[in-house]
């Protein structure tokens, strides 16, 4: 027996495809007599066995039919990159037509029987409104969905932008892959960190041996690297399941932790031997990041991140009493013990905003660690300032420096939220300061574009890793670098900003670099690192403009 069919909007009009160029402009062909398709939303609910990777027990389709007969039926999911245009009446999107990637548009037509009172306009804002409340069913699990509700509201646009009938260029940070360059280091790469002091990328890799790790400096040069001066260095007695380092101010020092002995070690790089290791208050400490954002601010202070706790810790003190907390306090006081899945990754902002992600979604913006030192006196609180609800899990998270903005990581997108809003007293605030009510700023998603989802192997094969912004020294943030699969990604700070004024979607350029991508470092305004299982590499960067819009006419039969 076929599973059940329901049909939640449908509507007359005309479809379209992009055909390239009419004169001097681009234009859209109709497929067909003017007015004689049909748009609509279908909810299918799934048999047993078929419930695909979003767990969701219903799939959502936009099905187009030319005088009753099927044309096409397509999958709705966040990947779909949805457009529309209120002065044209129309929603745009990419579709596979006899198997190539093509881009096509539909015109809406106002009902016959009710041309006076409902416009063309309202059928497709009425469209564009159902859609984005399927794609958040889709993201939620919910079944039903409430328009009323909050997240709704704040997440629930997201998956859809305004396309604009006009020629527009936006800044973009473009990758030359003629230019790539990778040093082979032997399979066992497990994380890296870059040292511009002594122009060095330092990798971390697993050995045969237990309590072992093999470290490799590799120089950096115009070119790549020399890998003919690598040095090797063997570590003896450290956890050999670390999984995350970070080099010291200074860069002769190193901090490794996120293994199963649940300390922070502190490396002698020029000896190579863990001169001390912190168990703080004997809580496992997953991952380790700079007080305030970066080694030269933060000092011998670090924010370290528990299962369901966050704290600083100074590496000035007494290994077994090392957290900077109120006095007569235990990290485990300012835990967490409710959270429905374990914190997962956090950041914090140049004067220790901190932000953490979590396993179920959430995204807690806290004024700095709970429990630790205020600058000006007293503590921190408990409780963040701010809950962002994101309804998918958070892989890794950053913040700018000045905590304006952040970046988080989900496996199928990124979301880029901007922090600073107007309060109900209209008075500016940041989330980080004040709770975020219904004011707060729509997230963008940043996401591969449809021609490179579709050279990654489909929707299914986009797998976010990471995501970060540069850290350029001597300016403010002016990318976010990605990984995804054996891609990196990167989008223009500029051209995200712009986004937020003008509804269009933000447009990347994206390299692929034959194997998994561990971890990515944009260190350096002329290129960006990354570092795979088996190799290291950095390909240039430079800032560009590109053609992203172009005005379009309507063509005829």
């Amino acid at each position: 027996m076929s599973a059940p069919t329901m049909e939640l909007f449908t509507n007359q009009g005309t479809l379209y495809q992009y055909a390239g160029e009419e004169g001097e402009h681009p234009y859209y062909k109709p497929l067909g007599d003017v007015d004689t398709f049909t748009i609509s939303l279908l909810k299918h609910k799934k048999t047993a066995g078929t419930t695909g990777s979003n767990n969701s027990s219903v799939e959502y389709l936009i099905a187009v039919a030319e005088d009753g007969e099927k044309v096409f039926e397509q999958p709705i999911g966040v990947d779909l990159q949805l457009s529309y245009s209120a002065p044209t009446a129309s929603v745009h999107w990419p579709a596979i037509i006899d198997e190539e990637l093509e881009t096509v548009a539909f015109r809406f037509t106002a009902p016959a029987a009710h041309v006076a009172q409902v416009t063309a306009q309202l059928r497709m804002q009425q469209f564009v409104e159902l859609y984005n409340r399927c794609t958040y069913s889709l993201l939620t699990g919910y079944d039903e969905v409430d328009p009323e509700d909050e997240w709704y509201q704040y997440l629930g646009a997201a998956t859809t932008r305004e396309v604009c009938n006009e020629d527009a260029t936006e800044p973009v940070f473009e990758f030359d892959p003629t230019q790539l360059t990778k040093a082979s280091t032997g399979a066992g790469n497990i994380c890296a960190a870059e040292s511009l002091k002594f122009n060095r990328t330092l990798v971390v890799k697993k050995s045969n041996e237990e309590a072992t790790l093999e470290l490799q400096a590799l120089p950096q040069t115009e070119r790549g690297f020399d890998r003919a001066a690598m040095e090797k260095l063997v570590v003896r007695g450290v956890d050999g399941t670390s999984t995350g380092t970070l080099l010291e101010n200074g860069d002769v020092t190193m901090l490794l932790f996120g293994g199963s002995s649940a300390a922070v070690q502190r490396l002698d790089l020029a000896h190579g031997t863990v001169v001390q290791e912190y168990k703080p208050a004997d809580l496992p400490v997953q991952s380790v990041a700079y007080a305030n954002h970066t080694a030269a601010n933060s000092g011998p202070v670090y924010t370290c991140l528990g299962r369901n706790v966050a704290f600083n810790i100074d590496v000035r003190m007494d290994p077994r009493s090392c957290v900077v907390m109120e006095d007569g306090k235990q990290p485990t006081d300012y835990a967490l013990p409710s959270l429905r899945k374990d914190f997962t990754c956090h950041a914090t902002s140049q004067n220790g905003y901190l932000v953490i992600g979590d396993g179920s979604g959430n995204i807690r913006l806290y004024t700095g660690p709970p429990g630790a030192r205020k600058p000006a006196g007293g503590y921190f609180p408990k409780t963040a300032k701010t809950l962002l609800d994101t309804k998918v899990p958070i892989v890794d998270i950053d913040v700018t420096a000045d905590g304006q903005y952040i970046v988080a990581t989900s496996t199928s997108f990124l979301l880029f939220i901007e922090t600073k809003y107007v309060d109900s007293n209209d008075k500016e605030s940041t989330g980080f300061q004040t709770r975020m009510g219904a004011r707060k700023p729509q997230p963008i998603i940043l996401q591969p574009s449809p021609e490179q989802t579709l050279r990654m192997g489909g929707a299914t094969m986009v797998h976010f890793q990471t995501a970060k912004f540069d850290r350029f020294p001597g300016t403010k943030e002016l990318c976010v670098t990605a990984s995804c699969g054996d891609y990196l990604l990167t989008w223009s700070l500029r051209a995200i900003e712009s986004s937020q004024q003008s509804g269009r979607a933000v447009v990347n350029s994206a390299v692929a670099v034959g194997q998994t991508v561990l971890s990515t470092s944009a260190n350096r305004a002329s290129h960006v690192g990354f570092l795979t299982g088996n190799d290291v590499g950095v390909v240039p960067v430079h800032e560009a403009k590109k053609e992203v819009s172009r005005t379009w006419t309507w063509g005829t039969e």
